[in-house]
Order: structure tokens, then sequence, then C-alpha cells
């Protein structure tokens, strides 16, 4: 176990939760609305972008002060899943550039994506709001891990 935290850093974990789920709540809905108002492709994968990258940016925040936050076993499967993903993506690249054209397997893997990202957008978004419940109730009681 390590150490309990300070009160100041309490209230920086919660708050930073609670700005990376109220981000979450607006961005991916605005990125679905987004994407079917204007109905042109390059806007709606833009969305993909906009909401994963902050995804992204919060796992590794997360992971990199994982001492700081209480991540969930879901937390540890999501990472192992995106690095799958890393991974297959990096293969993807490189078959790609030494192949001078898009394999055809990297095209499949890109349409994959497409199709299963959009859940895990919003399963990203469950397992914060479940870490950050019971983020709250460990500081209302005191404790922290």
């Amino acid at each position: 176990m390590s150490h309990l935290q300070a009160p100041s850093q309490k209230k920086k974990v919660l708050l930073f939760k609670q700005v990376d789920i109220t981000l979450q709540l607006i961005l991916i809905p605005a990125a679905i609305i987004y994407g079917f108002l204007e109905q042109r492709p390059f806007y709606f994968l833009l969305g993909y972008f906009v909401v994963g990258g902050w995804q992204l940016t919060s796992y590794f925040i997360h992971f990199f002060l994982r001492k700081k936050f209480v991540p969930s076993g879901e937390r540890r499967w999501y990472g192992q899943f995106v690095a799958i993903l890393l991974t297959i993506a990096l293969l993807c690249l490189l078959v790609t550039v030494l192949g001078e054209r898009l394999h055809d397997f990297t095209l499949l893997y890109l349409v994959i994506l497409l199709a299963v990202t959009p859940f895990f957008a919003v399963k990203y978004l469950t397992i914060s709001i479940v870490e950050a419940r019971l983020l709250k109730q460990l500081s209302e009681k005191n404790i922290l891990l």
C-alpha cells in the first residue's frame, strides 16, 4: 500500500477526475452530433480523433500518476487492449511503409477500429465514472490508497 495523500492532493485528484468525465460527456455527444450535422466523412472521423485523443491522454495521465488514483481492474484491461491496438497499428504502419501501399490487413484493421472504438469510448467513460465514485467515497472516509 502506498502512502495516504494530503488533503490538497485529494482535491486535485478529484478535480482532475471531474474535469476528465465532464470533457468526455461533452466530447462524445458533440462528436456524434457534429459528425451527423456536417455529413462529411472528414468531420465524422475528426470526432474519433478528438474523443480518442482525449481518452488516450487521460489514460496515460492515469497510468503515469497511478499511485494518486484508484485504478480499477477494468482500467488495467483497457490498458492492455490499448497496447494491443497500438502494437497492431505499428505493424500496419510498418507493412504499409515497406509495401509502399495500404495493405489489405491495414484496411481491415482500420475498418474494425472504426466499428469498435465508439463502444470503447463509452466503456472508458464508464470506467472513469466508476473510479471517480470510488475515489470520492474513499476521500469522504479520509482513506486513499
